[in-house]
């Protein structure tokens, strides 16, 4: 988790997205408004994003996966999600609907499971106090928060059979392999 320990600074996240051209996927279930409006610091942390898909796995790109956002706004408007070097992941209900929270825009590559409709991810959960729940399992994940590490996961299994697959490879395998569902426009709950 970057936003705890020592990356919970402004200079500790920009040392932890520093270190993103070590790993050969990562996932990124965080982002800012999608404001349009790019500062210095986003424009550094894309730039780290960038550097990370031009070095990373000894040039062939790391692979950050990252979610859409939840605002129902168009993720375009944030400068990492606009970025090339990011795989941008949609979330849809279970009835294969776009999630009514989730960010659209041209810049989404796929979308995946979450919560918006009777069901969220059930996921595992830190036990005691420190977890989200009393149990060790929480029921209720959801956002494009959940479902950009099912994109991650798939990510690293096409890089477990085939590890000298570039980043534009993965993206171009995961956009054919994609399939339509359910409704391209959330269904609000009334």
């Amino acid at each position: 988790d970057i936003f705890s320990g020592p990356a919970a600074t402004p200079a500790g996240l920009e040392e932890a997205l520093a270190q993103l051209g070590t790993f050969d996927v990562t996932n990124h279930s965080w982002g800012y408004a999608p404001t349009f409006l790019a500062t210095a610091a986003t424009q550094r942390h894309a730039a780290l994003f960038e550097a990370a898909l031009a070095n990373g796995r000894g040039g062939l790109g790391t692979l950050a996966v990252k979610a859409a956002g939840n605002l129902a706004a168009n993720a375009n408007g944030e400068a990492i999600a606009a970025s090339r070097a990011t795989v941008i992941v949609g979330a849809y209900d279970d009835d294969g609907d776009v999630a009514p929270y989730a960010n659209r825009g041209a810049n989404l590559l796929v979308s995946a499971p979450s919560s918006g409709g009777r069901q969220a991810i059930l996921t595992t959960d830190l036990t005691g106090d420190r977890g989200l729940s009393a149990g060790d399992y929480a029921t209720d994940f959801g956002g494009t928060s959940a479902a950009s590490p099912l994109v991650a996961g798939v990510v690293a299994l096409m890089l477990e059979a085939n590890p000298a697959l570039g980043w534009r490879d993965i993206a171009a395998i995961l956009a054919y392999s994609a399939r339509e569902i359910g409704s391209g426009v959330a269904q609000v709950l009334h």
